[in-house]
């Protein structure tokens, strides 16, 4: 069905990379989700700078193993990307509370490791997860950003459109000759890409996810680098009850950006129902 939409929404086309994982913690150094996580010699456990409470660790990628592809397009090839999120009511908003209520980082792996990693008194872990391999699949932008990138909602006319393809989309209607002499109107274009997008190819995807196109629940959010001022890139995507027993407010989905010119920048941001 993706031959339907036009020329312009095919071509922001993507790779994405599911995590495939097995019940139970990895290596320390290795990619995980829970579990006990890297920390260098002499570290504690982070703590949230909002309500002083220990965060929850939430995951740890290893940027030495993820595809190959990421690595050159990221130009990211080694560190280990962390996230601790700070899960008590009162920090864990949808508002950021100015990044005091999480750590997202990437920490250098060439250093010395703690020795002995305390998980600290009162907090439960979620189960451990260990990343074993990753999925290669596919991903195009959800609706509203098509809008904010300022492509127009159009099928492809020159296509070879079948009537299959338009009953699946709901236009039995319509005879595919007519659609290639301009039967449709900008409505009834926008009403195919949706079904499209939204109900038979289901894209972006939803889930846990490394690169691609990221699920907005509401609005396009990418951040701002705070030092230039660009907008960040999508890295990672975490969903509510998915990987992890975790929902961010009203099942929403959560997603960790990146500046592409200052590495270190980086930023986790979720939005509700």
């Amino acid at each position: 069905m993706e031959s339907i939409l036009s020329k312009e929404i095919r071509s922001l086309k993507k790779k994405t990379w599911i995590p495939v994982t097995e019940d139970g913690d990895g290596e320390i150094f290795e990619s995980k989700f829970s579990g006990i996580p890297l920390l260098t010699e002499g570290e504690s456990w982070p703590h949230c700078k909002y309500c002083g409470k220990p965060m929850m660790f939430f995951l740890q990628i290893n940027l030495d193993v993820i595809p190959e592809e990421l690595k050159a397009e990221w130009n990211m090839r080694e560190g280990i990307l962390q996230m601790f999120y700070c899960t008590e009511e009162e920090a864990s908003g949808s508002e950021n509370k100015n990044g005091e209520n999480m750590l997202i980082r990437i920490l250098d792996n060439s250093g010395k490791p703690s020795a002995d990693i305390k998980i600290p008194e009162g907090l439960t872990l979620f189960p451990p997860k260990k990343i074993i391999e990753w999925k290669e699949s596919f991903d195009y932008p959800i609706f509203n950003e098509l809008e904010y990138l300022g492509i127009k909602p159009r099928i492809d006319t020159d296509a070879d459109i079948t009537i299959e393809m338009l009953e699946e989309c709901g236009f039995d209607d319509y005879d595919p000759e007519d659609i290639k002499e301009g039967a449709l109107d900008e409505g009834e274009h926008y009403d195919i890409v949706w079904e499209v997008l939204n109900e038979i190819i289901k894209r972006p995807l939803s889930g846990e996810k490394l690169g691609g196109w990221p699920l907005w629940v509401q609005e396009v959010n990418y951040p701002t680098c705070p030092v230039c001022g660009n907008k960040m890139r999508f890295l990672l995507q975490i969903d509510s009850n998915k990987t992890l027993p975790y929902v961010f407010g009203d099942y929403g989905c959560g997603h960790i950006t990146q500046c592409s010119e200052h590495n270190s920048v980086l930023a986790f941001t979720w939005e509700g129902c």
